[in-house]
């Protein structure tokens, strides 16, 4: 048995090769898409959060006389 050598350190701690292999691969390219702002949503939500609230604040038109 000859020990831990350069090898076997490889296999045990693969992080540091990995790590120069992303440093040298670069940042990925920024992909522009055509999706909406996440604000368009924020107010959807709030309009229908809205409606519903006012729905169920809302008097009822019929009386409770019994």
């Amino acid at each position: 048995m000859n020990g831990f050598g350069p090898g076997m350190l490889r296999l045990m701690f693969p992080s540091a090769a990995v790590a120069a292999f992303l440093a040298q691969a670069g940042p990925p390219e920024a992909v522009v898409s055509g999706t909406p702002s996440p604000l368009l949503a924020f107010l959807l939500m709030a309009v229908l959060g809205a409606a519903v609230v006012l729905i169920n604040l809302w008097s009822s038109k019929r009386s409770h006389r019994e």
